[in-house]
């Protein structure tokens, strides 16, 4: 994967740090320029230019690294915590089912 994400948190204050870095051949690397993440008022109906831009040919490696960084974070999709919360009650249930049908034999 030619890109790596990582996320940090800040030395100096309680903001969180993304560093986007492009692995190249030969061992070099490049990283993505600093950005200021600034808000503005957006009106009901009103349009709105995008926050970043992400070149078609790059995009599926960078989310994939995004991913990854976001995981290493403890951050999961909230589908992925419904499934192994379901994968779980499911190993309960099936732990009670054999106690119920092997030890009341016995």
């Amino acid at each position: 994967m030619p890109f790596k994400v990582y996320i940090r948190q800040s030395i100096e204050s309680l903001n969180d740090e993304i560093v986007i870095i492009e692995e190249l051949p030969n061992y070099k690397r490049r990283v993505a320029l600093p950005m200021k993440l600034e808000w503005e008022e957006l009106s009901r109906g009103g349009s709105c230019r995008p926050t970043l831009r992400v070149p078609e040919e790059i995009s599926q490696e960078l989310y994939k690294a995004l991913q990854l960084a976001l995981e290493k974070r403890g951050t999961k999709p909230d589908s992925t915590s419904k499934v192994e919360g379901i994968l779980e009650a499911t190993k309960e249930h099936l732990k009670d089912m054999r106690r119920l049908v092997f030890e009341e034999k016995k």
